[in-house]
């Protein structure tokens, strides 16, 4: 079967369920347990297979369960992994019908239908690999001397800059190296990481002679301003440097001659993470390097050669929309793949044309398939995961929403209503993305949909700060964060005010991260607010410095404390003008969280609390930055509505 024809035999089995209008019902908070996510796509060479990771939440365990599921040409999707086996990154395995993936530690395999079994037995711990083109050889990021658990405690010694990671805790173990072994898991050479940050993004060139890299020289300290691409020749293992790069998720593809490499990279390295990334070419000597999209001004990633070596393929995120496009290796022409009101997380090239996942405002994420370039989703998707719930639920959709805020700026925002006909008078909630390099887009939100559903108009603005909208508008807030952000938002609220949509006097806000910081800031300047839940924020970004895993970006966005304690005092105006605020406020927080530890919320609590004003805190254990129990997830959004109800009621 030609790879044109990839998964036709499973978009069969996927036609929708036939419902009547009657049957067709709003959302509700139990959705939740039949909502799936969808991630890890990899395609074979062929484009004649695909692997795809499916995570359920499971209400029995109160955990998450990951599925890894396979479709082809020959056969319909079908789970090869269920949720008792614990996995991560599987790979098709080369020059074989199986597959592998890590767990443990250490990469196991299932080859031709056998059961699955380990490939390696090193002593440390494995925390990423890939294969060789030819299957003979593997790349691991490997630390050899992880400590096992000591009967008592031990003293963590720290002596590195930046010492903390969510979901890791204190850094006290020495960072992970790049290491070459035979796929038997005999002659283990290390390559590259003695003096550099962990390699990021290692890939095999498809000749198998050398491994591209980023890495930075200079780890711990303005870690992220030396980033640089690196080669390493595979046999002799000696290390070249090639250009100034930037890791952001997969940051770079071998060109299929193994001649050129494409990476990510930055003029704006003082930004740290906020640095605007374009997609440049270089040859593996050096030279000929260029710009491939640095006059698009939009934030790209994920690049992949097409398979006529003549383009290469990425991510695009634009103005509330994410989709795929290419360029050629001129940088002169660029075209769409995959774009329209929907948001791509992930692609592969599957022959000439696509799979990707991607969801809209009224589609949960799927896996699909596409010969040439589309501009909605497609009406039929290969995964077929939410058919049962969509036939069921009437989602609903978002509308672009555009206003002006202070200094003339034109900014763009989601009006979600919960009717489909005009809708006047509505409680409101203004419903804030975090980043603040974030943006909200035409993506399937399920808390969206159950504001929504419980009878609010849902407001999501894109601040400034946002991407999808340029390098300039990005940068904007650098040194602005509790003014330009916050004005931007208030605009956004007096304008669906201004048509008659929200009722000024029922008036809520919230969000998660920067948008819990965003809240308090906001609450702190404006007091029409009936209610507010702030989410991993804080209102004192002086107790963050040295506390959080940020350090590199505080010391790119503003002075050290030192040098200037007004700007401090300042940007930390939500604690140290308590006083002002009047909203009565939930906070939440996990005690694990190292990007914004709940020591924010919780000094915001007590501050609320000494002035009269009405809050509650409410911490969860053993949670980091973003929530994973299901339990808690479920929680979280139960706990918001019903204060939202609880105070628009007072």
């Amino acid at each position: 079967m030609r790879s044109a024809d990839l998964l036709v035999a499973a978009i069969a089995c996927c036609a929708p369920l036939i419902v009547s209008a009657a049957d067709v019902r709003a959302s509700r908070l139990d959705d939740l347990n039949a909502l799936a996510e969808i991630n890890e796509l990899v395609a074979s060479p062929s484009g004649h297979t695909v692997l795809y990771t499916v995570t359920r939440p499971s209400v029995a365990l109160d955990v998450k369960q990951r599925e890894l599921w396979s479709a082809s040409d020959r056969q319909a999707p079908r789970v090869l992994l269920s949720a008792e086996q614990p996995y991560s990154q599987a790979r098709l395995w080369p020059g074989t019908e199986g597959f592998t993936v890590l767990s443990n530690g250490q990469v196991w395999g299932s080859r031709d239908g056998e059961p699955l079994r380990p490939l390696t037995r090193l002593e440390g711990k494995i925390s990423s690999y890939e294969w060789s083109p030819q299957g003979d050889r593997l790349l691991v990021l490997y630390r050899a001397d992880v400590a096992e658990g000591a009967d008592r405690p031990t003293p963590r010694v720290i002596n590195r800059l930046e010492f903390k990671q969510d979901g890791q805790g204190y850094l006290t173990e020495p960072a992970p190296r790049l290491y070459r072994l035979n796929a038997d898991g005999s002659d283990l050479k290390l390559l590259a990481g003695d003096g550099q940050s962990p390699p990021q993004s290692a890939q095999w060139s498809p000749d198998g002679r050398a491994i591209a890299f980023i890495a930075s020289a200079e780890p711990g300290l303005n870690a992220r301003q030396s980033e640089t691409l690196y080669t390493v020749d595979a046999a002799a293992g000696s290390v070249k440097a090639l250009a100034p790069a930037r890791s952001y998720g997969r940051s770079l593809a071998w060109a299929p001659d193994s001649q050129a490499i494409a990476f990510l990279t930055t003029d704006e390295r003082s930004l740290d993470f906020r640095g605007h990334p374009y997609l440049a070419l270089i040859n593996t000597d050096g030279s000929a390097r260029r710009s491939l999209t640095g006059s698009l001004d939009l934030g790209v990633f994920s690049p992949v050669f097409a398979p006529d070596g003549q383009h290469v393929r990425f991510i695009v995120t634009g103005d509330r929309r994410q989709g795929v496009a290419e360029v050629d290796l001129a940088g002169k022409h660029l075209r769409y793949l995959v774009d329209g009101e929907l948001t791509t997380t992930e692609f592969a090239s599957v022959g000439q044309g696509l799979a990707f996942i991607a969801s809209g405002d009224t589609r949960p994420p799927e896996l699909y398939r596409a010969e040439s370039s589309v501009n909605r989703l497609p009406a039929k998707s290969i995964s077929a995961l939410h058919d049962e719930i969509n036939a069921k639920v009437r989602w609903l959709s978002s509308r672009d929403l555009s206003f002006r805020s202070t200094e003339g700026v034109d900014v763009h925002a989601l009006l979600t209503l919960p009717g489909q006909g005009d809708a006047r008078g509505l409680p409101l909630v203004l419903s804030i993305h975090g980043g603040p390099n974030g943006q909200d887009s035409h993506a399937f939100a399920f808390d969206r949909q159950m504001f929504a559903a419980e009878g609010f108009a849902v407001l999501n603005v894109n601040y400034r700060g946002s991407s999808g909208r340029g390098a300039d508008f990005s940068s904007a807030l650098l040194g602005h964060w509790g003014d330009r952000p916050v004005a931007d938002l208030i605009s956004g609220v007096d304008e669906v005010v201004r048509q008659g949509i929200a009722d000024p006097n029922r008036l809520l806000v919230g969000g998660w991260s920067f948008g819990g910081i965003l809240t308090d800031y906001l609450i702190a300047t404006d007091t029409r607010f009936k209610a507010a839940v702030s989410g991993a924020g804080s209102g004192n970004r002086i107790s963050q410095y040295g506390h959080d895993q940020w350090l590199s970006f505080w010391r790119a966005e503003f002075p050290d404390p030192w040098k200037d304690p007004c700007a401090w005092l300042d940007l930390s105006y939500p604690f140290f003008h308590a006083d002002r605020i009047k909203t009565p406020t939930l906070f939440l927080g996990g005690d694990q969280d190292a990007s914004v530890p709940v020591s924010g919320s919780e000094q915001m609590y007590q501050a609320l609390r000494v002035n009269n004003v009405p809050s509650t805190l409410v911490v969860y254990p053993g949670e980091g930055h973003l929530l994973r129990r299901p339990s808690f997830i479920r929680d979280r959004l139960e706990r918001t509505i019903n204060w939202y109800r609880q105070w628009l009621r007072s």
